[in-house]
């Protein structure tokens, strides 16, 4: 009889193999304006991420997003994030 191989989940596009970093505090919105569409990007103080992190912050309007970093730029202890799909906001459990 063969043997039966059990086989990995395939990764979804643009789901990050690393963990969440957990919650961020103090995140803004902003958006950056290129190639006909804009993206919204996190802004708060702190460390960046790497690029392919997912990142999880709650917004003054109670609602938690999550998102995978496609980039992120730090100066001086102020951080920008930019998204590889935008944000989702995460379902309470």
């Amino acid at each position: 009889m063969a043997d039966e191989k059990e086989t990995a989940p395939a990764a979804s596009k643009g789901v990050s193999k690393k963990k969440s970093t957990g919650l961020i505090p103090g995140v803004s919105l902003t958006r950056i304006h290129h190639d006909g569409h804009s993206p919204p990007c996190a802004l708060y103080d702190g460390t960046a991420p790497e690029k392919g992190d997912r990142i999880s912050f709650k917004l003054a309007n109670g609602v938690t997003y999550t998102g995978v970093v496609a980039d992120a730029t730090e100066a001086d202890g102020n951080v920008l994030v930019e998204f590889v799909d935008g944000i989702k906001p995460v379902s309470p459990k």
